[in-house]
């Protein structure tokens, strides 16, 4: 069974941490939640020695949340992928978390995003039900 750990924006890791947890922290997360130090979180899902899955949540007040998937083969990173919800929006870049900048077409409502932190801290896959795309489909002027 790969080993799952979670870390929030103040970074204190939670070790196997439930679905029901991580949903909770999107949908109805404690107040101020997603304002805390880095207002970031991130999922790892240890395969193997040598390979690492890692999900990466990115909060914004008014769009929801920006899911970016990396995997890991040793210190190398393999494969990327974006949650995308409006394609037409991926050239318009918002400020989220601690001063990242993401094209606002990223951001899924919490319930999607829930569902896909769900499925990904469960099996270390890809929520089929959010789309998912690759560094290269974000035009000029977006930002991944």
């Amino acid at each position: 069974m790969p080993r799952v750990s979670f870390r929030g924006p103040t970074g204190e890791p939670i070790q196997d941490p439930s679905a029901d947890y991580l949903c909770n922290l999107i949908t109805a997360p404690p107040e101020g939640f997603w304002a805390r130090g880095s207002g970031d979180a991130e999922i790892e899902v240890e395969c193997s020695e040598d390979q690492k899955l890692s999900l990466l949540i990115l909060h914004h007040e008014a769009l929801g949340f920006y899911l970016k998937f990396l995997k890991a083969e040793g210190r190398r990173i393999v494969d990327t992928r974006s949650s995308l919800s409006d394609r037409a929006r991926l050239t318009e870049v918002v400020t989220c978390s601690d001063e990242w900048m993401a094209s606002a077409g990223l951001f899924l409502r919490p319930n999607a995003a829930a569902d896909a932190v769900a499925e990904f801290a469960s099996s270390g896959g890809l929520s089929e039900d959010v789309t998912w795309i690759c560094p290269e489909e974000i035009p000029d002027g977006g930002n991944w």
